[in-house]
This record gives C-alpha cells, structure tokens and sequence, in this order.
C-alpha cells in the first residue's frame, strides 16, 4: 500500500531529528566555547558570535559541529587581523582540550575537534554595512541574523529533511566539492 507525502516525510523526520542527550551535548559546548570565546576575544574588542546550524536549529544528527566568528573592530589593522584571529581561536580550542588544525579560505582560521564535536573559528570584521565588506566572511553575521529574524519551527524542520534528502544524493557539504549546497 502506497505511503501518502506526508507519512514518507514523518517516517523520515523521525530519522533525522537528533535526540535529547545529543541536542544537550552540543548546546552545552556550544555555550561554554562561546563564553570562553568572549573572555578571550575582549583583549581584540572583538565579539564572537555562534553561527551555522546550530544557530538555527537545522543540524543533523551525528553531525556535532559549530561556528564561532570573531568580529573584529572594522578599523583593526589588516596586518593584524590574521594573527590575531589565530591566536583567539587557538587559545579558545586549547582551554576547551581540543585538538587544533589550521585551515584556510580568503584567510587562515582555526578548527578543532573537542569531544568529537568540529568547530572551526572564523575571523571576520565587524561591519556596519553588509556592502561595505572587508573580508568575504563578514557577511556571515548579518546572514545569522536574518535567518534568525525568518527562520520558525516548520521552517527548520523543513529545513532538516531538505538537508538530509541532499546529503543523501551527494549535493551538501560546505566543502569545495560540493561547492557549498
């Protein structure tokens, strides 16, 4: 007998709603990497925020990562922005007890794996205006912000099943393979 749309999408819901215990694990890291990140970011006048999907609650489960961008003052000094960027987010992986890998985009930042949960540190600056960008990941914080402001429960839920149906034929992943679906 032949399933109806809504049923196929309930039984597959079940599937990819992450439970409790994993919900809170993640929560929980990711509050205590972000005050952290908060202490040590002053010494910059920068400020971290939390981004990707757990900001949204969109995540999959058994996939525990996180995003924490440091916004730095728009006048901070190119020279010094690199650096600083990877200082923040190398102490910030080392107090948390991870482990630290450099990567890079338009500039290096760092990513580490704390209780096998990924987060990477972005630096960015703290623009005013989203035209007015210095780096190409200064816009994250205002698209954060409108996704929060758009985004509801059926949304994320929609959200999720979209995620998973992709991630199953091979179309997401924020790496260059998949070109970031």
């Amino acid at each position: 007998m032949a399933k109806n749309y809504s049923e196929v999408l309930n039984s597959a819901l079940k599937k990819i709603l992450p439970g409790q215990s994993e919900e809170l694990r993640l929560k929980n890291l990711a509050k205590k990497a972000l005050q952290l990140a908060e202490i040590i970011s002053k010494e910059y006048d920068a400020i971290p925020i939390l981004a990707g999907s757990i900001t949204r609650d969109t995540w999959l489960p058994g996939k525990f990562e996180f995003d924490i961008f440091v916004q730095f003052p728009e006048n901070f000094k190119e020279k010094d922005f690199e650096s600083a960027g990877l200082k923040v987010g190398k102490q910030l992986i080392t107090k948390l007890g991870g482990k630290i890998r450099i990567k890079y985009a338009q500039h290096p930042y760092v990513s580490g794996s704390v209780a096998g949960i990924e987060i990477d540190v972005v630096p960015c600056y703290r623009v005013k205006d989203p035209e007015k960008l210095k780096s190409a990941v200064d816009r994250t914080p205002f698209h954060v912000k409108f996704v929060e402001e758009n985004i509801n429960k059926q949304i994320s839920v929609e959200v999720r099943l979209l995620k998973q149906f992709c991630l199953a034929n091979g179309l997401y992943g924020a790496d260059a393979k998949t070109e970031r679906f």
